[in-house]
């Protein structure tokens, strides 16, 4: 039921590339996920689940990033820095939930190669 349901919503709403037009929409989506992984913690031990939730979280991140790239207000900016701010929080979650930060760097070597800046997203240095 977990995979099914859950997880494919919640990335549906954290990859639509127009989600930054709508910041309400996706800060709900950004804490649902953040509430789905301390809530479904042992679940997410499945390699399946964590790659889906670092793929929506990604994702995200890199809308973001762009939107913010295209953006001439200064507060468009900053409320999308805050959701961003709430991706760096849902990272972490998710990094201490399924282990900690052992063999993290490893695994996030590749995606970070392409796009440098999720470096910033999953703190790594």
């Amino acid at each position: 039921m977990f995979n099914q349901d859950i997880l494919p919503l919640l990335s549906a709403v954290l990859v639509d590339p127009f989600a930054p037009s709508n910041p309400a929409l996706l800060l709900q989506g950004i804490k649902t996920i953040q509430t789905t992984i301390l809530n479904c913690w042992p679940i997410l031990s499945e390699e399946h689940h964590r790659v889906q939730i670092v793929k929506a979280l990604s994702i995200c991140w890199i809308n973001l990033t762009e939107e913010i790239e295209s953006s001439g207000s200064r507060d468009v900016k900053h409320g999308l820095d805050q959701l961003k701010q709430e991706l760096q929080i849902s990272a972490a979650l998710l990094c201490r939930s399924t282990g900690g930060t052992i063999g993290r760097v490893t695994a996030l070597t590749g995606v970070v190669d392409v796009y440098p800046d999720l470096s910033n997203l999953f703190k790594l240095e």
